[in-house]
C-alpha cells in the first residue's frame, strides 16, 4: 500500500494505523516521490492526497492510470468531489472528503482490495 500526502501528521498517522492492520505500507510527501516508489514496489493500493507540491493529485493519478490503469486508488481531498471532477479529476476508484473517518478509509480500502483479488 503506498500512501501519499504532504501532511506529515495525517501520513505518519495513517501509516501507523495501516500498519497496525496488518499493511505493508510505502509513504511519500508528494506526487513524484509517490511515482517513483510504484515504479520500485510492489503496491496492490493508493491512499492518495489531492491537493500535494510538486505533483498534485490529479497528475498523479493520471500517471498512475497510464502505468497501473487497475491498480485501486483511494482519493482523499478537503474539497468534495463534484469540485474534482468539475477540474477534470477521474480515475480514482473511491473518495473521501478531509476530514476523514479512519474507519471509513478501512472499509474502503477492504472493499477495494477484496474486489480486486
Amino acid at each position: 500500500m503506498l500512501i501519499v500526502d504532504d501532511e506529515v501528521g495525517i501520513l505518519d498517522a495513517l501509516d501507523a494505523a495501516f500498519s497496525d492492520e496488518g499493511y505493508r505500507t510505502h509513504t511519500a510527501t508528494n506526487g513524484q516521490q509517490a511515482l517513483d516508489l510504484l515504479a520500485n514496489a510492489e503496491v496492490d493500493l493508493v491512499v492518495l492526497d489531492y491537493m500535494m507540491p510538486i505533483l498534485d493529485g490529479k497528475k498523479t493519478l493520471d500517471a498512475i492510470r497510464v502505468g497501473a490503469p487497475r491498480l485501486p486508488v483511494i482519493l482523499l481531498s478537503a474539497l468534495n468531489e463534484q469540485s474534482l471532477r468539475e477540474e477534470g479529476v477521474t480515475g480514482h476508484n473511491a473518495f473521501l472528503r478531509k476530514p476523514f473517518d479512519l474507519i471509513e478509509l478501512l472499509a474502503v480500502m477492504e472493499r477495494l482490495l477484496h474486489h480486486r483479488s
